[in-house]
């Protein structure tokens, strides 16, 4: 066992040699991809042997990782326009990280594994720099939508969001047999203080139906079958969306 375990490191320290004696600035070649794979599915491969080609990971697909956020940039200028080109190579290189930490070279190769989750990273940092209250173009461009026509006062609010002061609100979510919405909870609270809370708890996806449903002072102005149809999914996705919110927020308000 001594000396199987010896000849392993010996192994590992000749092929991590081997492997970063190739050029940085390129990915790995086959035949190096082979002697990693060859590591790191060994039963012996110890948490340091790991880190150490987790580490040769990283050095080669450093540069991959930043050109992937430049052409990220030049494909969405507009959702870029105020993030850094250096702030999106940092999302794209800690996307990289963490799909190097979870890689197994059993199931996939490396290069589609990475790209997965370095778009991931770029997708949800831009996500968050977008308003949450976004409204279709079609029915911006239409003065006469018949949905912005009904809805006058929440559609101003999703344009120009503005929060007042105290007050009391109801949250009501969930739907009974019968499709109509359950109370779940009353509290007192700032409104500006409580969307706050609702934006921090909540995935991007789920505030921006919270954002619909409910205007300013969490009245209802919009029903299910009109957020889906905005956000292009069903209405009992939208259902389930608020059901799940609204127990998230039972449970970090511990109501």
């Amino acid at each position: 066992m001594l000396v199987t375990l010896c000849f392993l490191v010996f192994f590992v320290f000749i092929n991590i040699n081997y492997i970063l004696s190739y050029n940085i600035k390129n990915n790995l070649t086959i035949q190096q991809w082979t002697k990693i794979r060859e590591i790191m599915l060994h039963p012996s491969c110890s948490p340091n042997m790991r880190e150490k080609l987790n580490q040769v990971l990283f050095d080669k697909y450093e540069e991959w990782a930043c050109n992937h956020a430049r052409l990220f940039k030049k494909k969405h200028i507009f959702l870029c326009k105020d993030i850094k080109i250096g702030e999106l190579q940092l999302i794209a290189l800690s996307g990289l990280n963490n799909a190097i930490i979870k890689y197994n070279p059993k199931y996939i190769l490396f290069y589609k594994y990475a790209t997965i989750y370095v778009y991931s990273c770029l997708y949800e940092a831009v996500s968050k720099q977008q308003p949450m209250n976004i409204i279709p173009t079609y029915i911006r461009k239409d003065k006469k939508h018949p949905w912005k026509l009904r809805n006058k006062r929440h559609y101003d609010n999703m344009i120009d969001p503005i929060f007042v002061g105290d007050d009391n609100f109801k949250l009501e979510a969930g739907v009974d047999e019968n499709n109509n919405p359950l109370k779940i909870f009353e509290h007192s609270n700032t409104i500006n203080e409580l969307w706050n809370f609702i934006q921090k708890e909540l995935d991007f996806t789920s505030f921006t139906v919270f954002k619909y449903k409910y205007n300013t002072e969490f009245e209802k102005v919009m029903s299910n079958k009109e957020i889906s149809n905005l956000m292009g999914c069903s209405e009992e996705t939208i259902r389930k969306n608020l059901k799940a919110s609204s127990e998230i927020l039972k449970l970090k308000l511990n109501i």
